[in-house]
């Protein structure tokens, strides 16, 4: 074998044992922290988190029904505006809208969604609301 072919042989397998270990060490420590919280929080689970309302501070009894429920509202709302205007502006596009100007800005808006992450996204809204 040519000694430039087997210096690069042995250099892939030292690159590939490295990439082996750094995942093994990522995955080990995700592997610890998925344990500790699945070990911890299903401790806590009880069908009290899910029928009563959240504790005033101090107390210690309570759960997160009105969270769920703010939750679920508020996604139905989201989808129950979204949906039809993604419905209709993608039918515009498709069937009317070619290269006229409110194609060019139904494309611009939405893009602007999709170039962000959306935990971003959530933030600002968070925030200006």
């Amino acid at each position: 074998m040519n000694p430039i072919y087997a210096k690069r042989r042995r250099n892939d397998i030292v690159i590939r044992l490295l990439c082996l270990g750094a995942a093994a060490f990522g995955v080990t420590w995700l592997g610890l922290i998925l344990f500790t919280l699945f070990y911890n929080g299903l401790a806590g689970m009880s069908l009290q988190i899910f029928t009563q309302n959240t504790p005033p501070p101090g107390s210690t009894e309570g759960g997160l029904l009105n969270a769920i429920v703010g939750s679920a509202i508020m996604t139905a709302i989201g989808v129950g505006i979204g949906a039809p205007l993604g419905l209709f502006a993608g039918t515009y596009l498709a069937e009317y809208g070619r290269h006229d100007t409110l194609s060019s800005v139904i494309r611009v808006i939405n893009d602007i969604p999709l170039s962000a992450p959306s935990i971003i996204n959530g933030l600002f809204s968070y925030r200006a609301g």
